[in-house]
C-alpha cells in the first residue's frame, strides 16, 4: 500500500513536471554515497572478502558510469559503464586512456545483476572482484580511492558507446573509502529518543593570515541525568567551505571557569591564551575537510550530563585563508607576499545529538601520534618518501587501565590526520615487541577527504600494548625543509581512535628529543629565543659546534643541508631510534610533569603482510542475491 501510494504521488508530480522521482535501492545497504552532492548520482554498495556489489543510480535515461582512478582523471582509470535500452540492461568493463572515449577491456570482469529505467532515472546493479588479474583493472582496497562518475543524456545509438556519446556529459570525482565497516545514515537504535544542540562560532572576521586557530569556550546543556552523545555533524556556514579546515570539540575537566570568557573568541595555542583553556583537552567530536556526519555504533555513546561529567567545552576551529578566487570585494590584504581575504565572518560549528536512553558502553576518543612541537623534527625537501613516527608508550595505557580496573579497550574506528605532504598514514599495534595488524591504514591519504574510518571488526588493545603512528610524506615539490606545526604548510602526524570502555587518557604522543636531533647534525644547544611550542621556527634555536662559542640559528643550518634519498632514509631511521619526549594527559593532567623522557619503541618482530591475490572465480558463487523491490519494472540483463 505504501509503495503504491508513493508511486501514485510520484506519477502526479511527474505530470506536473515538478520533480523526477528516484528509484528505490533493491535492498537495504549499509554503505551509500551521494557522488555529485546534489542527489543526481547515488552509489550503494556491499562487499565480501573477494567481491564487491555496486548499485548505481543516475538521474538520466541515457548511459551512466563509475570508475576508480589513480589521480582523479580518466587516464589509467578502471571504468564501468552501462545503460538500459529497449528493456535490456547492459554493463561493460573499460579503461581510461585520457580525456576521451574509454575502450572496452579484453577481459570483462564485471557481471550485471539487474537494471531498471523509470521516472527519468537509470539503475544498474553489478558485481566485480575486489582484485582481478587484469592489468586494466584497479584493485579495490581499504585505502582512500578516487571514484569518478559520468552520465550522458542518451543511450548509445548502436550496440555500444562511441566517442560521440562522450560529448556534453556530466562528470565528477569524489574521494571515498569503500572497504570499511558500516557507515550508518541514521542512528541504529530505532527506540531511542534523540535531542540535539548546536555549538556555533561567532567570529566577526577571519584574520588576514594563511592559518588561524580560533578557540571559544561554551557551556554545555544542563542535563538532569547522564545521557549519551550518539552523533555529531558539521555545520559549515554556506560560502565559507573554503576557509574551514577542521574543528574539534574539547571537553574541559575543570568545572570552575571565568564565565566572562563564554562565547568569546581567542587564538588557540598562544602563551596569551586564557588559562581556563588549558584543561580543555579531551576530544568529544572531530571533523576535518571532506568529512561528513559521524554516527557512533549502536552499543556505545559518549557520556554527558551527570555530576561527574564536564560542564564546559571548547570549540577549536582551524581556518585556512587561501588566495582569493575572485578579485573583487570583500577586500583583500597583502601579507607575506600573499593576498588574503578580509572581512569574512563565520558562524560554523557542530550539531551534537544525544539520547537519555543509555547504551551499553561509554566511548572515548584517544589522540596519538607525534607531538605538535615546532622544534621536534623536520621533513627534508625534494624527497618522495620520508617517514615520521609518533609513539604511544605502553606505560600510558597501563596507568589508565589500572586506574579504572580494565585490562583492555576495543577500537571501533577513528581517523588519520596530516597536512599537504601526507601520502601514507597508519597506526601500528605492538604487543611484547611483536607487530600486530595495523589498526588504521591509508596508503592513498587525501588531504581534502579526511573522513573517519569505521572498522569491520573491533580491535582489542590490551594492557601492555603500545601504539605508533607512522606518516609517510612526499616533499618532492618543496625546495626547503618543512617543520611540524599548526599551519597548513607545516605538517602533523596524528590519529584519533574511537574506543570503549572510556578511560581517562586523552592524549598519548611523543616526539624526538631536541638535544638528540641537534647532535645528529653535529651541534649543541646554545639557547632558544622567542620560544613558542606551536608557532616557533627553527631559527629560534641557537646552536654551536662542540668547543666553539659562536652561536648560529639552527634554521639557517638546516636550509644549507644537501639532501639525497639515501641521506633522508638514514636521517629518518636515526630519528626513529632517538629518545622521545612523552606527553600523556590523564584527566587533564600530565603523567609526570612536563615532557617526560622515554625510549623509542622497539619492534622485534615486524608485521609480515600477506601478498594480495586476485580472484578469478565467478562472482555469483560468492554473492547471494535477495528479492528486489518492485519500484520499477525489472529489465533483462
Amino acid at each position: 500500500m505504501h509503495l503504491t501510494f508513493s508511486l501514485l504521488i510520484c506519477a502526479q508530480l511527474l505530470l506536473l513536471k515538478l520533480v523526477r522521482c528516484n528509484i528505490d535501492p533493491t535492498e537495504a545497504y549499509e554503505r551509500f554515497f551521494d557522488l555529485d552532492g546534489v542527489g543526481n548520482v547515488k552509489l550503494y554498495w556491499k562487499y565480501t572478502d573477494t567481491h564487491i556489489t555496486f548499485e548505481l543510480h543516475g538521474q538520466t535515461t541515457g548511459w551512466i558510469g563509475v570508475g576508480f582512478s589513480p589521480t582523479g582523471g580518466m587516464r589509467g582509470a578502471d571504468i564501468i559503464v552501462g545503460w538500459v535500452k529497449n528493456g535490456n540492461a547492459v554493463i561493460s568493463d573499460r579503461h581510461g586512456v585520457g580525456n576521451t572515449f574509454p575502450p572496452r577491456d579484453v577481459q570483462q570482469n564485471v557481471e550485471l545483476i539487474t537494471g531498471a529505467e523509470c521516472n527519468g532515472w537509470t539503475m544498474l546493479k553489478f558485481v566485480r572482484p575486489l582484485r582481478t588479474c587484469d592489468e586494466n583493472d584497479r584493485p579495490i582496497t581499504k585505502n582512500t580511492m578516487k571514484v569518478i562518475y559520468a552520465f550522458g543524456a542518451a543511450d548509445p545509438t548502436d550496440d555500444d558507446l562511441t566517442p560521440i556519446n562522450y560529448h556534453r556529459m556530466n562528470k565528477g570525482v569524489r574521494s571515498m573509502i569503500l572497504l570499511e565497516g558500516p557507515r550508518f545514515i541514521t542512528p541504529q537504535v530505532p527506540s531511542e529518543t534523540h535531542y540535539s544542540f548546536d555549538i556555533l562560532n561567532n567570529l566577526s572576521a577571519i584574520p588576514a593570515r594563511k592559518t588561524y586557530y580560533n578557540c571559544m569556550l561554551v557551556r554545555l546543556p544542563t542535563l538532569p541525568t547522564k545521557h549519551h552523545v550518539i552523533k555529531f555533524e558539521p555545520l559549515i556556514q554556506p560560502g565559507n567551505e573554503r576557509f574551514v579546515h577542521h574543528m574539534l570539540l574539547h571537553l574541559c575537566t575543570k568545572n570552575e571557569k571565568d564565565v566572562t570568557l563564554l562565547n568569546t573568541n581567542h587564538e588557540c595555542y598562544r602563551l596569551s591564551s586564557p588559562a581556563d583553556f588549558s584543561d580543555c583537552v579531551q576530544i568529544i567530536a572531530a571533523w576535518a575537510v571532506g568529512g561528513g556526519p559521524h554516527i557512533l555504533p549502536p552499543h556505545v555513546g559518549y557520556p554527558l550530563g551527570n555530576t561527574n561529567e564536564p560542564v564546559y567545552a571548547m570549540l577549536e576551529m582551524h581556518y585556512d585563508n587561501p588566495r582569493p578566487i575572485l578579485q573583487a570585494p570583500p577586500y583583500y590584504t597583502k601579507n607575506n607576499s600573499s593576498i588574503f581575504l578580509t572581512g569574512v565572518s563565520d558562524h560554523s560549528g557542530m550539531r551534537i545529538y544525544y539520547t537519555p536512553e543509555l547504551r551499553q558502553y561509554d566511548v572515548g576518543i584517544l589522540t596519538l601520534g607525534q607531538i605538535v612541537n615546532s622544534y621536534s623534527n623536520i621533513i627534508p625537501p625534494g624527497i618522495s618518501s620520508f617517514k615520521h613516527y609518533g609513539d604511544c608508550p605502553a606505560e600510558c595505557l597501563e596507568t589508565v587501565m589500572d586506574q579504572i580496573g580494565v585490562d583492555h579497550i576495543k577500537v571501533v574506528g577513528g581517523f588519520l590526520h596530516s597536512h599537504l605532504l601526507g601520502r601514507k598514514l597508519r597506526v601500528r599495534h605492538l604487543r611484547n615487541g611483536t607487530e600486530l595488524p595495523n589498526i588504521l591504514r591509508d596508503d592513498s591519504y587525501d588531504f581534502d577527504y579526511q573522513e573517519g574510518h569505521s572498522l569491520t571488526e573491533e580491535v582489542v588493545i590490551r594492557k601492555g600494548d603500545a601504539l605508533q603512528v607512522v606518516c609517510d610524506y612526499d616533499s618532492s615539490g618543496r625546495s626547503n625543509y618543512t617543520t611540524v606545526g599548526l599551519a597548513t604548510e607545516n605538517e602533523m602526524c596524528l590519529a584519533f581512535l574511537t574506543y570503549y570502555p572510556k578511560v581517562p587518557l586523552s592524549i598519548c604522543e611523543t616526539s624526538p628529543h631536541l638535544l638528540e636531533l641537534l647532535q645528529y647534525f653535529g651541534y649543541h644547544l646554545a639557547g632558544i629565543q622567542n620560544y613558542n611550542l606551536n608557532y616557533g621556527k627553527m631559527d629560534d634555536i641557537l646552536v654551536r659546534k662542540p668547543n666553539y662559542f659562536t652561536f648560529r640559528p639552527f634554521g639557517s643550518i638546516l636550509s644549507q643541508q644537501r639532501w639525497t634519498r639515501a641521506r633522508a632514509d638514514h636521517y629518518s631511521e636515526a630519528v626513529s631510534r632517538m629518545r622521545r619526549d612523552r606527553m600523556c594527559i590523564i584527566d587533564g593532567v600530565w603523567l609526570n610533569t612536563g615532557f617526560y623522557r622515554t625510549q623509542a619503541l622497539r619492534i622485534l618482530h615486524p608485521l609480515i603482510e600477506r601478498q594480495p591475490v586476485c580472484t578469478t572465480t565467478s562472482p555469483t558463487s560468492n554473492i547471494t542475491e535477495i528479492n528486489r523491490l518492485n519500484a520499477c519494472p525489472e529489465v533483462t540483463p
